[in-house]
């Protein structure tokens, strides 16, 4: 709790954290229940652009207009989907396949799902 009032003062670089009470868990719960809910208040609390932490993990939110055109359009360094959901997919699927491979691979993948 101290160090997220200390980050808010001193880290002026990085969106706002999301205020939370335990910190493996952040705001886990919340998201849980109402992701909407939880979008929303935070987009009103903090703006388009907020930080809370998902099961230990830190988890950026870009939201609005702006949010959308950097998502969608935004180059591979800045916008990695291998990092986060490789983590997720890889017990499912097993390694190798879909986020678990280079990007090639992975567009390949695509492309047999969409075409086949």
């Amino acid at each position: 709790v101290v160090y997220q009032l200390f980050f808010r003062l001193w880290n002026r670089t990085e969106p706002p954290m999301v205020f939370h009470w335990v910190p493996y868990l952040g705001s886990t719960i919340s998201y849980g229940i109402d992701p909407y809910k939880f979008f929303f208040a935070c987009r009103e609390k903090y703006g388009d652009i907020f930080t809370f932490i998902l099961l230990g993990q830190k988890t950026t939110v870009y939201l609005g207009v702006q949010g959308n055109e950097f998502i969608l359009n935004g180059k591979l360094k800045d916008v990695n989907a291998e990092e986060v959901y490789s983590p997720l997919t890889t017990p499912v699927f097993g390694s190798d396949v879909v986020y678990d491979c280079p990007n090639s691979k992975l567009m390949e993948q695509k492309k047999f799902i969409k075409y086949g």
